[in-house]
């Protein structure tokens, strides 16, 4: 006999929370979830229950989740809720990332988006579109995620997801940023950032802005980047976003730095140092310390002050020793080693630290690339090394 799932579905979900609120006594309600999902076998039921069981897992970033996430989906695929398939997939998609199994949650994606003539919502196709345009960026094929991020965009404009579409807009930027298609990148940037306006999300609306400042340091626009911050600072300050304000200081300092205003960098130094130390999150509070360094060590050489300049220097060199760190700061360490070694005159080092910068695979910091192939371009004139010079001009001329 066929049961009829609409009739006995109250029914299922009362006795759930029946037994959620007598387990509840002694139970977490993830266990709890379990207890009833192991005494349920109807399929209809099963997916309410892994529903609620997988959104407490994921909540917690409990190491349960792959394996009740992936149970959803069959069970979803069984019963031919595709939308709904689509929909819990993409905290599996996500999970893949975080634990650093990019190429699995990529081939997760691409086989959620073969089930896209069996949608009955469009939106369930711009989710995954927004997530594979996610894996394009992480592999730098920006071209593919422009295209990905935009198609999603409309999507989500056109089923009224504003806060989604503001997103796709943003990293849609992010990748024309990339591609140094400054012109592109800002006008993404301000859509999204009027999307986030109306939207009333005052966090975003900065970190859009800074990343809009930080193109007009690299178009050359020094003065304008660094006055929009100061006006962009405030704001932050009044939705106290931490994240934010720290990242707008540290771009002061580095256009403080860049337009030989040494006297203004340092205040912002000693004021970065002075706000990251109240800051409640240690891992801002390194990763913070560590740029701090670095731009200390850079401005005594600058400034000529060769005790400070060996002080910070060592300090960093112990900081150096946080390897995970390292790695997501390689450039700006290179950056500051380069200044370092170039003003204590330690001619062989300096040449070490310029052929990393010129080989360094960077998308994002060309001008420290640029900055360096040009010196050791020199270098290799005074040493005669001709083609070695002329290579690493035409390689600059190409960028």
């Amino acid at each position: 006999m066929k049961i009829n799932y609409d009739i006995i579905k109250p029914f299922i979900l009362l006795i759930t929370l029946l037994i959620l609120n007598f387990s509840a006594l002694g139970q977490t309600k993830i266990d709890s979830l379990k207890t009833v999902l192991s005494a349920t076998e109807i399929k209809e039921s099963r997916l309410d229950v892994l529903d609620a069981l997988t959104n407490e897992l994921v909540r917690s970033n409990s190491d349960e989740q792959a394996d009740y996430l992936n149970e959803y989906l069959l069970l979803a695929k069984q019963l031919e809720e595709y939308d709904l398939m689509a929909a819990k997939s993409r905290f599996l998609i996500q999970y893949y990332v975080y634990e650093e199994k990019v190429e699995k949650g990529r081939r997760l994606c691409d086989s959620m988006l073969s089930f896209k003539p069996l949608f009955k919502k469009e939106k369930s196709e711009a989710h995954l579109l927004l997530k594979r345009a996610q894996f394009y960026f992480l592999s730098d094929e920006h071209d593919n995620a422009i295209k990905d991020y935009e198609t999603s965009a409309s999507m989500f404009l056109k089923s009224g997801d504003s806060i989604y579409a503001a997103d796709a807009i943003y990293f849609a930027g992010n990748s024309y940023a990339l591609k140094s298609n400054f012109s592109n990148a800002i006008k993404n940037y301000r859509t999204a950032s009027n999307l986030y306006e109306f939207l009333g999300d005052d966090a975003y609306v900065v970190r859009v802005g800074s990343e809009i400042t930080s193109l007009y340091t690299q178009m050359g626009f020094t003065d304008k980047a660094i006055d929009e911050r100061q006006r962009l600072l405030e704001r932050a300050r009044i939705v106290k976003d931490s994240l934010a304000i720290g990242q707008l200081i540290a771009q002061d300092i580095v256009d403080y730095n860049k337009s030989a205003q040494f006297g203004k960098m340092n205040e912002q130094l000693d004021a970065f140092i002075d706000f990251y130390h109240t800051v409640k999150r240690d891992d801002l509070k390194t990763y913070w310390h560590h740029i701090a360094t670095i731009y200390k060590v850079i401005y005594h050489c600058k400034t000529d002050n060769k005790e400070k300049a060996n002080q910070y220097f060592k300090e960093l060199e112990a900081l150096s020793e946080n390897k995970e760190l390292v790695a997501y700061l390689e450039t700006d360490l290179l950056f500051a080693k380069e200044v370092y070694y170039d003003y204590s005159n330690e001619a062989e080092k300096h040449r070490e630290v310029l052929i990393k910068l010129s080989n360094i695979k960077t998308t994002s910091r060309l001008e420290s690339q640029t900055n360096a192939r040009g010196k050791l371009a020199k270098i290799y004139k005074r040493e005669g090394k001709l083609n070695q010079a002329l290579e690493l001009q035409e390689l600059n001329a190409k960028i």
